[in-house]
């Protein structure tokens, strides 16, 4: 899966007027931007799905929406392409 493809299923699972989630690469002690999806919300971040190299996080995201995408987010840890992952900016 590419940056793109889970991009794409982020996008269709949340409200982006209500909601705002990226993705970061881990890279040492410091988060580098993959990508964003949605409007800067007045609420704390949260660590939604993480991985050793990967950090989903969001604002305003329901439960039931961040278990939806689990299934995308696994995959693309699982894409050998992720680990050199570029940003979309």
């Amino acid at each position: 899966m590419t940056d793109e493809e889970l991009r794409e299923a982020v996008a269709e699972r949340i409200d982006p007027e209500r909601c705002k989630v990226w993705l970061t690469k881990v890279n040492g002690h410091r988060l580098e931007f993959v990508f964003s999806i949605g409007a800067e919300q007045l609420k704390p971040v949260d660590t939604l799905l993480r991985d050793r190299d990967f950090i989903l996080m969001g604002q305003c995201v329901d439960d039931s929406v961040v278990e939806s995408l689990r299934p995308f987010f696994d995959r693309y840890m699982e894409t050998a392409e992720c680990s050199d992952a570029p940003s979309l900016f």
